[in-house]
């Protein structure tokens, strides 16, 4: 009996991989959104020699583009690459959500009812949520942070495991910058659940997550000017990013006064 409630669990993961499988195979074919196309291209001429930012352009951080130019390395230019990114990440983030569903008194149950909700949502045509955009490579960063903050003994990380989800929450925010929103509220939320005599310890592991963060930008910051392409990665990633909210800002200001109008 008990070694069957153990091999339940892991029967359910791998029937849960076999449909992810499954179902991004069912819309292999399916005409891509013009963002993976745009990806896929620039990956495809930095693996030629082009500067990012400089003479490919996007307004994208780096990571998409080193994550599809990995890719197009493995299963070559075309939507084989695109498969295998798809799956691989959807994959990857069933088994992180099994585990922070598991955590925190869950247990296997938790841990299935997370992975299974996963598959449904990771699966959603509407949202497009079955194509590998920024946002599926997101979600496993801040997924596997996550699970470390819940899994934290007694509200406290430690050096080595603050410094992980530091590199996570950074992996996370360089395939886009809003990302440092989600790890802030993480951070609010893993100090205020610390019984109080423990929130000075985890108070400085989020001073380590945070420190660590800035670091990983400022190296990638440091590798562009290093590359004569600092100020193209600047304003294409930075500049633009407030020329393009503003912008919208604005359209959406005058599709609510239209709106209002009729």
């Amino acid at each position: 009996m008990g070694k069957l409630r153990k091999l339940l669990p892991i029967a359910a993961l791998v029937g849960l991989c076999a449909l992810i499988f499954s179902l991004r195979l069912h819309t292999y074919d399916e005409p891509l959104e013009r963002d993976l196309t745009t990806y896929a291209v620039t990956a495809h001429e930095m693996l030629a020699g082009k500067t990012l930012y400089r003479e490919v352009w996007d307004h994208k951080p780096p990571a998409i583009h080193v994550t599809y130019a990995a890719a197009e390395l493995i299963a070559g230019y075309g939507r084989n690459s695109i498969f295998l990114m798809n799956v691989l990440a959807a994959i990857a983030t069933l088994f992180v959500c099994y585990s922070a569903g598991s955590a925190a008194g869950g247990g296997r149950v938790g841990g299935c009812v997370a992975a299974v909700f996963w598959t449904l949502i990771s699966g959603d045509l509407a949202l497009e949520a079955n194509q590998p955009n920024t946002e599926v490579f997101m979600n496993g960063f801040l997924a596997a942070a996550f699970t470390l903050l819940v899994r934290a003994e007694k509200g406290n990380l430690g050096t080595g495991r603050a410094v992980i989800v530091g590199v996570l929450f950074a992996v996370a925010s360089l395939y886009k910058q809003v990302v440092v929103v989600q790890p802030a509220l993480l951070a609010i939320a893993y100090v205020g659940c610390c019984q109080p005599q423990l929130r000075k310890k985890a108070f400085v592991d989020v001073l380590i997550i945070a420190a660590t963060g800035i670091a990983i930008w400022g190296l990638v910051f440091e590798y562009f000017f290093a590359r004569g392409s600092g100020a193209a990665f600047t304003e294409a990633v930075f500049g633009y990013k407030r020329y393009y909210s503003s912008n919208q800002s604005h359209q959406d200001l005058r599709n609510i006064q239209g709106w209002m109008a009729l």
